[in-house]
């Protein structure tokens, strides 16, 4: 087992909350967003150049007050959404190999949504000066529309959460200026997780604005080799194959979901404040218990051995829809139980075509 040496920072214990606890954990959120402690720490952060998307010509504090109303407001009808441990695996991978980076309107499963990853999403190593490394933990999105951008029908708004290191946090504050109580009124009021980066998507577009809204505005397209290591961005293809797992529509589906409403007394109080009170909608990876036998393949030669088959995209046809969709396909077995393993190594990592080229019609 390779050992992380002593130099190396430790992530912050990751404890997800119960499927129940999704609802109080949205209202601390929107509870944050209207804090004036929160305003004055997101004002700052946007003021060192912090932020991902900025609004052009305007102030911090303007700034702030803006994206963090517009915050409160899909908060606030977000639906809520856990995804299982296993879930999130397979996201992250079939993530890396969806075949295109374009967002369209019908993968987004709701219009606002709150998504709370049973294990971090992903990682990143922070150095701020004068402090020790840290590692930051992504464990939960949130998305819905904007009305910042003049077509804001066509965008749609990703906010990444994470643990909030409240040790660090309190001494950065320290740092500049703030007195010690201070500092700790500010991080507490931040509550468990951190506003940490955002995103505008283009619905129909692979391009991700990543700096300042507004014309000319900054994209970048994430299919250019370059930056498509760029964290933020498989983040999105992790949050996208979430989403599109879900509505795979196939006789072997990969996520089985399950609805556990909010109790009676806290649903009163939240449709009393407005809040979006649907059930929440807990995803895991779907349990096949049935033994298959000899695969007949359709030129007659049967499987005789066993072989791993890693996860990839394949395009499947819908002629019902008229519409040609890449579809997961999980990691399995192939061949009969019991069978001995292959002495080839078969692994599978492909797409029918090449990210961002024509699917397959007709088998051309």
């Amino acid at each position: 087992m390779m050992r992380r040496s002593a130099s190396e920072p430790e992530p912050l214990a990751w404890n997800p909350p119960r499927p129940r606890e999704l609802a109080g954990i949205r209202e601390d959120l929107v509870r944050s967003t209207a804090s004036t402690l929160v305003h004055e720490n997101t004002a700052l952060n946007l003021a060192a150049g912090l932020g991902t998307i900025s609004l052009k010509n305007v102030g911090p504090r303007m700034t702030a007050t803006v994206l963090l109303s517009e915050e409160r407001r899909r908060l606030t009808s977000a639906h809520l959404w856990s995804i299982s441990d296993e879930m999130t695996q397979v996201s992250i991978s079939a993530g890396r190999k969806l075949p295109s980076w374009k967002v369209q309107p019908d993968d987004v499963p709701s219009p606002s949504g709150l998504m709370m990853f049973d294990t971090p999403l992903g990682y990143y190593r922070a150095d701020p000066s004068g402090q020790p490394a840290r590692i930051v933990s992504i464990v939960a999105a949130s998305w819905g529309p904007t009305r910042i951008p003049r077509d804001s029908s066509d965008h749609l708004w990703v906010t990444f959460w994470s643990l909030t290191d409240h040790d660090i946090g309190v001494q950065l504050l320290q740092q500049n200026g703030y007195s010690a109580a201070r500092a700790r009124r500010i991080h507490q009021s931040l509550g468990d997780f951190s506003w940490d980066n955002e995103v505008l998507l283009t619905y129909g577009s692979p391009s991700v604005n990543v700096k300042y809204l507004g014309d000319p505005g900054e994209a970048v397209d994430p299919s250019d080799v370059s930056i498509a290591s760029e964290l933020t961005l498989g983040w999105i293809q992790t949050l996208r194959a979430a989403w599109l797992l879900q509505k795979q529509d196939t006789r072997r589906p990969i996520t089985e979901i399950e609805e556990i409403p909010i109790s009676k007394t806290m649903r009163k109080q939240l449709q009393r404040m407005g809040y979006n009170t649907d059930p929440v909608r807990v995803v895991t990876l779907h349990r096949r218990h049935r033994s298959r036998g000899p695969r007949q393949q359709a030129n007659g030669y049967t499987v005789t051995v066993r072989s791993h088959i890693s996860g990839h995209v394949r395009w499947q046809p819908y002629p019902s829809r008229g519409v040609i969709e890449g579809i997961w396909i999980d990691d399995h077995v192939r061949g009969p139980e019991g069978a001995p393993w292959s002495q080839r190594t078969t692994t599978v990592k492909r797409l029918d075509r090449p990210p961002g080229g024509r699917p397959p019609i007709k088998g051309k």
